[in-house]
């Protein structure tokens, strides 16, 4: 789904399921992370209720917290990024 799809679906109350942010515009990256962790994240508990992988997580790990985080669908999973990168809080 391209971007406008993305932010449509997330005003309409659509989560997905699994996100993948990629692409060249990071204000855009950035924009869609911030909004989605306002939906998911309860002000004040986001440390409790998000989980940072490093960026050199196995595929291994990802499913593993995949099938965890079934059972709590309000969990955000992202990759941990640098300092300045569009994931920083």
């Amino acid at each position: 789904m391209n971007y406008k799809e993305y932010f449509a679906k997330l005003r309409g109350g659509e989560l997905p399921s699994a996100l993948l942010l990629e692409g060249e515009e990071e204000y855009i990256k950035d924009s869609a992370l911030h909004q989605l962790r306002q939906k998911l994240l309860p002000e004040g508990l986001e440390a409790l209720n998000e989980t940072l992988l490093g960026a050199q997580a196995s595929a291994g790990e990802i499913v593993d917290l995949l099938q965890e985080f079934k059972q709590q669908p309000a969990t955000l999973m992202m990759p941990k990024m640098p300092e300045g990168s569009f994931a920083k809080k």
